[in-house]
């Protein structure tokens, strides 16, 4: 493995020879920092696939896992046919798409792919953050801005950037910038990419 990468300039590989099983009881992972993307592509049985899935609780909150194989029922014989077995993956990407924790998206092509991130799922309740959002989105779009702002509703400690940022500009909308450099604010603090932007945005407007 090191020739291999070294070969083509990949000098920061590091190869751990170990079932999912394996790896997850050894040293190595536990020093694992978050994980940007995982591919997973092992043993295609429900059971392993399942596991190999549900093993990294290191991902990143925009990190991605990839499912190869997603969208067939095979048989392998990789290891004979005395011990072949039948593909399931697929099977686990359609148990994954009823969580509302989870975002699937699939390369339906033969074999398959599928993208999995991870999300914050978006509480039941009516006036949830999750749902004041969606809904608050709707009402910012045909410009009733006040309203979508009061919808939204971003609770103290919420830690939806998205829903600090939506908000944020509602209020700009409806003339209250100094009420959406809080939000604003809070967004930055919560690692949304165009905050800054827009609490510059507000330090302008309010010099005018």
């Amino acid at each position: 493995m090191r020739r291999h990468f070294g070969g083509v300039g990949a000098t920061n590989v590091r190869h751990v020879r170990a079932t999912t099983r394996q790896f997850v009881e050894s040293e190595a992972y536990r020093d694992l920092a978050d994980v940007g993307v995982v591919f997973i592509d092992g043993h295609h049985s429900y059971a392993l696939a399942r596991f190999d899935f549900d093993a990294l609780p290191k991902l990143a909150p925009d990190g991605v896992i990839l499912l190869h194989d997603s969208v067939r029922t095979d048989v392998s014989l990789m290891y004979g046919v005395d011990a072949a077995y039948a593909y399931e993956v697929k099977y686990v990407v359609d148990d994954l798409r009823t969580r509302p924790d989870l975002s699937v998206f699939e390369f339906a092509a033969p074999p398959g792919l599928a993208v999995v991130s991870k999300r914050p799922a978006c509480a039941a309740a009516s006036g949830a953050v999750g749902d004041g959002l969606r809904h608050g989105a709707a009402l910012f779009n045909v410009e009733r801005f006040a309203e979508a702002a009061d919808l939204i509703g971003a609770r103290p400690e919420s830690e939806d950037k998205d829903a600090w940022m939506l908000r944020g500009w509602a209020l700009v909308q409806s003339g209250s910038v100094r009420d959406a450099t809080g939000c604003f604010d809070r967004a930055r603090r919560l690692g949304h990419p165009q905050a800054e932007w827009a609490l510059a945005f507000c330090q302008e407007r309010e010099g005018l």
